[in-house]
């Protein structure tokens, strides 16, 4: 998983090129390549995991490493949210700020 913008661009650049190599959609813009090639941008792939692991670590699937002890983030990373606007469902969560 990318963690510095740097390493995002690289993984970007490897994409492109991979994605001009197919000779069918190389004459194509890369947001039309990908689009011939049904791809996710690279954007959408990093937003979709992040809330695939946010799922897992407030439904008790995964579990984060705090410091030496393994605890569910439930209640001190994410908090259920205050708006009432949930579209449906009832999980609706906030970032907890760090205090210090």
């Amino acid at each position: 998983y990318p963690r510095t913008k740097r390493d995002r661009d690289t993984i970007e650049r490897v994409q492109r090129r991979a994605t001009k190599m197919v000779e069918s959609v190389s004459h194509l813009s890369y947001s039309e390549r990908l689009q011939a090639l049904d791809l996710p941008t690279l954007y959408f792939r990093r937003q979709r995991a992040d809330v695939i692991q946010l799922f897992k670590i407030t439904h008790g699937y995964d579990k984060l490493r705090v410091g030496n002890s393994s605890s569910i983030c439930r209640g001190s990373m994410f908090a259920p949210s205050l708006s009432t606007t949930t579209r449906g469902h009832s999980h609706k969560y906030q970032i907890q700020k760090s205090h210090g």
